[in-house]
């Protein structure tokens, strides 16, 4: 939250709006690297579960050199494909036009972002091993230490760099460091755990990609593309104010995203939990948690609406210090749209945990392409607010409901005839 609420406020009055429209697109750039590695990662961390539970140390040094192979893999050619467009296709074309007076500025902020990203990909299937392990609390003292830094480095350096490309390395830059030290500290304590190819257990390759094309495509495609793609398509428009209205919704994204952080407190160390306790057939306490969840989330949610709609406005023009132009109306309905994507997120963790990532991915798939082609339809009409709406319609006609129904009835299977769970990897314990 700290480095958050200096960051953007920063950016935007040093930057500038337009300038720090840079900024954020360079995010939107940084998450579609980040989906290079196809979902292995949240597939790692399942196995790894199953692994430790059994406490096989062997199964678990496969498990995780298997994932970094299979992930480096994909992102290096992730990669490729997006540097291959950055070096072809013009970033005006790429961004818009909107952009096309910080033409220069744009592109090597650009190819310094990716560089930063691709070197954060090889690390992030390594870092995730802290959540097979259910350590989540220590990734996260590492985080914190981060954000601190990262926070005070931005708010001491950006009166003598006041540049995107400044607030990327300030930010994106100080993680690397940081997930090195991370990743340092999680090998040295478990030396069985660092990668070798002589490691890599073929038996799980295929299955680990299967499952990982469909937790890429639930877990980061989707959602994602649904957040990003506005920003591209309100840039691209020519029904309003482009620059203007990405930084508006990056705002909004922004808000968002702090109160996603305090959604990934929960939902995060639960993936490892929920995995643990299916390699163990234990679907009652599977329920238990999440009728416990459940229970806390309606009344947050309901505070969560009415603080978008009544504070949003005047927090936003006191954390600028300037008039953003949100109006009211869009502050409510993005509440709405923050609501029911933490709905359908802790739905989405608890099947891919339980090892039905592809069910869970056919639901999020039809929903991103229904939302995709709502929120270009709406932008046309009504610009900004209609990209709000055209969200919060979607997921509200698809994943809202059906992957809770979905949930109850795998588990309401479970009680009566115990279901198995997708292989987590090699084992000697039968019940896997």
């Amino acid at each position: 939250m700290l480095l958050m609420f200096i960051s953007i406020p920063l950016a935007y009055r040093v930057l500038g709006e337009e300038r720090a429209a840079i900024y954020w697109v360079m995010q939107s750039l940084m998450w579609l690297v980040s989906m290079a590695d196809l979902g292995t990662g949240p597939g790692m961390v399942r196995r790894l579960a199953g692994a430790v539970a059994a406490d096989d140390r062997e199964r678990q040094g496969a498990v995780v050199s298997t994932a970094f192979f299979v992930s480096s893999g994909f992102a290096l050619i992730g990669g490729f494909i997006i540097a291959l467009l950055l070096a072809v296709v013009p970033v005006t074309s790429l961004f818009g036009e909107g952009f096309r007076p910080y033409e220069e500025e744009l592109t090597y902020t650009a190819w310094v972002s990716f560089a930063i990203f691709m070197v954060l990909m090889l690390l992030a299937c390594l870092e995730r091993v802290r959540e097979g392990y259910q350590e989540v609390h220590i990734g996260n003292a590492f985080g914190s230490v981060f954000n601190v830094t990262a926070a005070i480095v931005l708010w001491v350096g950006i009166i003598h760099f006041p540049t995107p490309l400044f607030v990327i390395l300030a930010i994106y830059g100080l993680v690397i460091v940081f997930s090195l030290a991370n990743v340092g500290n999680i090998l040295w304590k478990r030396r069985w755990l660092v990668p070798s190819v002589r490691k890599v257990d073929r038996r799980i390759v295929r299955p680990m990609i299967v499952e990982g094309l469909a937790l890429f495509a639930a877990g980061s495609m989707a959602p994602i593309l649904i957040r990003e793609a506005p920003k591209f398509m309100l840039a691209r428009g020519q029904f309003h104010n482009g620059a203007a209205d990405v930084a508006h919704y990056s705002i909004l994204i922004q808000l968002g995203l702090i109160g996603l952080g305090f959604v990934m407190m929960v939902t995060r160390p639960l993936w490892p939990a929920m995995a643990d306790a299916a390699s163990r057939l234990d679907f009652a306490w599977i329920r238990a948690a999440r009728s416990r969840i459940v229970k806390l989330f309606l009344p947050c949610a309901v505070m969560i609406i009415c603080a978008f709609s009544l504070f949003g406005g005047w927090f936003t023009n006191w954390w600028l210090q300037t008039d953003a132009g949100i109006t009211r109306g869009q502050f409510t309905a993005y509440g709405v749209l923050f609501v029911l994507t933490a709905w359908s997120h802790i739905h989405y963790v608890i099947l891919g945990s339980m090892g039905l990532a592809r069910a869970a991915a056919k639901v999020l798939l039809v929903e991103a392409a229904i939302i995709l082609l709502l929120t270009w339809w709406c932008i046309s009409l009504n610009g900004l607010s209609g990209a709000i709406i055209a969200s919060a319609a979607g997921m509200a006609a698809v994943s809202v409901w059906l992957m809770p129904l979905l949930l109850s009835r795998v588990l309401k299977g479970a009680s009566e005839s115990p279901i198995t769970p997708q292989p987590t990897a090699h084992s000697s314990v039968p019940a896997q």
